[in-house]
């Protein structure tokens, strides 16, 4: 009768192993799509990188396309930005589309030397003054309208 107390007080262990297993293995933060473009006096960008900077957290980024389109992502391609506040800075430098960059160095080569083709303060979330909320509904048509004057 001992051994039957005893493998009834600890068969429930595996199933509650189980159980905490899946709570606590979360499916991380809710995210949601974020696409828009980016004009420079009213003309699309037609490469550099968008980058979202969260007060705390991963940053997201997409790059610069046709017709100055972006699409962002956080963590892995396509998955968009958790939901939150974040400041936003632009990178785009002469000469170096990161579309072009080799696939070992990845996109961030691309922005290493050149003249700045937009103005240094939208390279700082700090300067930008550019700011955009992501809720579960994303955004869809964020406009990034920089401009060349102060």
């Amino acid at each position: 009768m001992a051994k039957t107390g005893w493998i009834a007080r600890v068969a429930w262990l595996p199933a509650a192993a189980l159980i905490a297993a899946t709570l606590g293995c979360g499916a991380g933060p809710e995210m949601a799509p974020v696409e828009g473009t980016v004009t420079l006096d009213g003309k699309p960008l037609e490469f550099g990188l968008v980058m979202l900077h969260p007060l705390k957290g991963q940053v997201a980024q997409g790059l610069i396309g046709a017709g100055g389109a972006f699409s962002l992502s956080t963590f892995e391609p396509g998955d968009g930005v958790p939901f939150g506040a974040y400041r936003v800075s632009v990178l785009c430098y002469e000469g170096h589309d990161p579309s072009k960059a080799s696939a070992a160095k990845g996109p961030e080569e691309g922005f290493l030397l050149g003249r700045s083709l937009i103005p240094l303060r939208y390279s700082r979330a700090t300067s930008s003054g550019l700011t955009v909320d992501v809720g579960p509904d994303g955004v869809r048509d964020l406009t990034l309208a920089l401009s060349s004057r102060k």
